[in-house]
């Protein structure tokens, strides 16, 4: 279980640790953070579920929601769909997990240090940094759901069944539909766009050891935005939801 942290997580450190080079703002320890859920009141036409795998009877489903440690002390929860489709091949077996449906929300309870911070930036005009933040909380919550369910999916099956040398694979979707932005009126992070993006890594295991073969990233939809309740004071959607499972770090807020 360690392994697969350790591979699925090092961009999330990297960025980290060039996110803590910079000045942290000073927070209010007894500011109030709003816990309710912003209204979406999408098109007809915009559906999450439009960003996933095709249906397929073979497969076998299942639906989660974990709660995930992720940067400046904040817990995000996290809703989730898996769905696993293994085959009969044989020597060379290659199964497939789908990872979709992903909802990311904060525990605003744990979160009041990350939701300031991001508040601190809209405020100073560094969108950039906002949104980053909202990025880095996101990715490093979907390395680790991916992680957990790599983990279990290893668990059942069994490693031995995916050696490299065999070209065994399993491979693994994460779909990505949700653009976040931060509202300022109620000081919470919601979702503002739907679209799609899909990043594929294929795993195998050499010597009990569980290896990344590779890694793509595709965007198949831009995010086309949904009317929300947070109308006045927010920072700007986001354009992709590719920013999630593809974080870029930033340097260092020299502006601050």
């Amino acid at each position: 279980m360690k392994k697969v942290f350790f591979y699925l997580a090092i961009l999330s450190i990297l960025a980290f640790v060039i996110y803590s080079c910079a000045k942290e703002p000073n927070v209010n320890e007894e500011a109030s953070v709003k816990s309710q859920a912003i209204e979406l009141r999408g098109d007809d036409d915009v559906n999450p579920l439009d960003c996933g795998p095709e249906e397929d009877k073979t497969c076998f489903h299942a639906s989660y929601t974990d709660t995930i440690p992720t940067i400046l002390g904040c817990n995000a929860i996290v809703n989730y769909d898996v769905q696993i489709c293994p085959t009969k091949s044989a020597p060379i077996r290659v199964d497939v997990m789908n990872i979709y449906n992903v909802n990311i929300q904060s525990d605003y309870g744990s979160c009041t240090v990350f939701l300031d911070s991001i508040n601190y930036y809209v405020n100073h005009g560094n969108q950039a940094r906002a949104s980053y933040l909202l990025n880095l909380r996101n990715g490093m919550a979907a390395n680790a759901i991916e992680a957990l369910t790599l983990d279990r999916f290893l668990n059942y099956y069994g490693g031995a069944n995916y050696d490299c040398n065999l070209s065994s694979l399993v491979n693994v979707n994460f779909f990505a539909s949700k653009c976040y932005q931060f509202c300022q009126k109620d000081k919470i992070d919601y979702y503002c766009g739907l679209g799609c993006c899909k990043r594929s890594t294929a795993y195998c295991i050499i010597d009990g050891e569980i290896i990344i073969s590779g890694s793509s990233v595709s965007q198949s939809k831009a995010c086309k935005p949904v009317k929300t309740e947070c109308d006045i004071r927010r920072a700007p959607c986001q354009s992709s939801a590719c920013g999630m499972l593809t974080v870029i770090p930033l340097g260092p807020a020299n502006d601050m």
